[in-house]
C-alpha cells in the first residue's frame, strides 16, 4: 500500500511553462540566432551561437488525414513515423516531421482498432473486436490475422522483444500469443473472478518477465474484486496483487522498470499512483479533476508521466494531456491544443516528443519536456 500520498502543486500553464523555461534556457526560439555582444568591432571570434530551446506544449505538426476520430496513436522505434487509426478503420503511417503519409495497412477490420508498434520496428499490430491484425512495420502488408477471444480486446502490447504480444479482453482473461504464427501461450485468470471486470489495461517490465494488469468498467460501477495485479509471463502466476478494492483504468510499467504507474479514484479524487513493483510501496499524486485518467505514458526517461483526462459520459471541453514529474512534487504542463475528447497519447521513444489523439480527427505532435 502507499507510505504516503503528495498532493500535486498546480501551477498555471503559463507558470509551469515559464518555470520550465527557466531551468532549460531561453524557450521558443526556432532559428539560431547569435550573439553579438560575443565578437570584437576588430573581427574577433566568431559570434556564439545562440541554441534555441525547445518549447514544451510547442504544437509542432498536426497530421489531418483522418475522416473520423482518433482512436490510437503509436510511435515507430526510431521516433520517424506515427501509426493511427480511427473511428471508421483505416489505420494510416505517416512521417512525424513532414506529416507525409507513407502507408495505409491492407486489409484492414472496419471500426475502432487499437494498436501497438513492436520495439524490434517489424510489426504493427492491431485488435478489432475478437481478432489481432499483424501488419508489416514497413510496408503495411498483412502478415497475420487471429482471433482472440470470444468477447472482444480492449487492449493488447507486443513484450519488449518483439515476438509475444498480450491481450486483454472482456471475458476478464489475458492472453500471451506468439507473433507470426498466432500460437496461444498462455492464460492469465487473475482478473477472472466473482465481481471481477474485464481487464482494461496492460504493460510489460521491461525485461518481459512480468506483466501488470487493471480491471475496471471504465466509468461504470459493481466490481468488487481485485483490480491491479503483477504476474509472471511464463507461469500466469500472481507476483503480488497491488490493489484490491479499486478498479483502475489505466497502468504503465517505466521504461527504467523500478516504477509503475497506475489510475486509481479516491475518495472523490483521481490519483496516479507510482509504485515499486517489488514491493508496492510509493506514493499518488492526486489530480483535482471531474474528468477519468484513460491512459498514462511514461517518458522514456522516467522522469515524467503523460496521461489523458477525458469524458466517459460525452464531450467535455476540459479533456486535455497532462504532464507531471514523476518525482511527485509539482504539476508540469498540460496540452490543450484538441477540441475534445482526447482519446490516446504516445511519447516517442526518443524522449523529444508527445503525439497525441482526438475526436476533432487530429493527430497533433508537440514537444516534450526536456
Amino acid at each position: 500500500m502507499l507510505n504516503s500520498e503528495k498532493a500535486v502543486n498546480r501551477m498555471s500553464r503559463r507558470a509551469a511553462m515559464l518555470t520550465i523555461a527557466g531551468v532549460a534556457g531561453t524557450a521558443g526560439l526556432l532559428l539560431f540566432g547569435y550573439d553579438k555582444n560575443s565578437a570584437s568591432a576588430s573581427g574577433g571570434p566568431p559570434p556564439t551561437p545562440i541554441v534555441p530551446t525547445p518549447t514544451p506544449n510547442l504544437t509542432l505538426l498536426t497530421y489531418r488525414g483522418h475522416t473520423s476520430g482518433i482512436v490510437s496513436v503509436v510511435w515507430s522505434p526510431g521516433s520517424q513515423r506515427v501509426a493511427s487509426s480511427d473511428q471508421n478503420g483505416s489505420i494510416q503511417v505517416w512521417n512525424a516531421s513532414t506529416g507525409k503519409l507513407n502507408f495505409v495497412c491492407a486489409n484492414a477490420p472496419a471500426g475502432p482498432t487499437r494498436l501497438a508498434w513492436s520495439a524490434n520496428g517489424k510489426y504493427i499490430a492491431g485488435a478489432n473486436g475478437s481478432n489481432v491484425y499483424i501488419w508489416n512495420g514497413n510496408t503495411g502488408a498483412l502478415l497475420k490475422h487471429f482471433k482472440v477471444q470470444s468477447t472482444g480486446v480492449t487492449s493488447l502490447a507486443f513484450s519488449p522483444g518483439g515476438q509475444r504480444i498480450a491481450t486483454g479482453s472482456y471475458d476478464r482473461t489475458v492472453q500471451i500469443w506468439q507473433v507470426t504464427t498466432g500460437a496461444h501461450l498462455l492464460t492469465y485468470n487473475g482478473h477472472n473472478v466473482a465481481g471481477g471486470a474485464p481487464v482494461v489495461s496492460l504493460s510489460w517490465s521491461p525485461n518481459g518477465t512480468q506483466i501488470v494488469s487493471s480491471s475496471s468498467l471504465l466509468g461504470g460501477s459493481g466490481e468488487s474484486s481485485t483490480s491491479v495485479k503483477v504476474w509472471n509471463t511464463t507461469t500466469g502466476k500472481d507476483v503480488f496483487v497491488y490493489d484490491a478494492s479499486h478498479p483502475s483504468n489505466a497502468v504503465a510499467w517505466s521504461p527504467s522498470g523500478s516504477l509503475i504507474a497506475s489510475e486509481k479514484y479516491v475518495n472523490g479524487s483521481e490519483t496516479i499512483q507510482l509504485w515499486s513493483p517489488k514491493n508496492s510501496s510509493g506514493y499518488g499524486l492526486i489530480i483535482s479533476d471531474p474528468l477519468s485518467v484513460q491512459k498514462i505514458a511514461w517518458a522514456p526517461s522516467s522522469q515524467y508521466v503523460a496521461f489523458v483526462l477525458s469524458s466517459y459520459q460525452g464531450v467535455d471541453p476540459r479533456s486535455r494531456v497532462e504532464i507531471l514529474s514523476a518525482a511527485g512534487k509539482s504539476f508540469m504542463l498540460d496540452y490543450t491544443g484538441h477540441q475534445p475528447n482526447v482519446r490516446d497519447v504516445a511519447w516517442s521513444p526518443d524522449g523529444s516528443r508527445l503525439a497525441s489523439g482526438a475526436d476533432d480527427k487530429t493527430v497533433q505532435i508537440w514537444q516534450a519536456p526536456t
